[in-house]
């Protein structure tokens, strides 16, 4: 939670400041961020999978697909995206 706030004011204050004063060290904001950015990736990866089968595709295939096309992940994970 405290990341997502300091995303939002990362346009009037340096990472460093935001950093300090919510008391969170700025590699884990980056690691956040990096993390967030897989994230929606894949779920974009997953939606354009789903609509192109036509919404047809369940978790187990969707996670076949996903594996081939070099993404880490669970069919829990796929099933919470869908």
């Amino acid at each position: 939670m405290k990341y997502a706030y300091m995303k939002n004011h990362l346009t009037c204050y340096p990472v460093t400041r935001i950093c300090s004063l919510l008391g969170v060290s700025s590699s884990g904001y980056y690691a956040w961020l990096k993390k967030a950015n897989k994230s929606a990736k894949l779920s974009e990866y997953i939606q354009k999978q789903y609509w192109q089968h036509k919404a047809r595709l369940g978790a187990p295939s969707l996670l076949h697909d996903a594996r081939e096309a070099g993404y880490q992940v669970s069919e829990r994970t796929i099933s919470r995206v869908l």
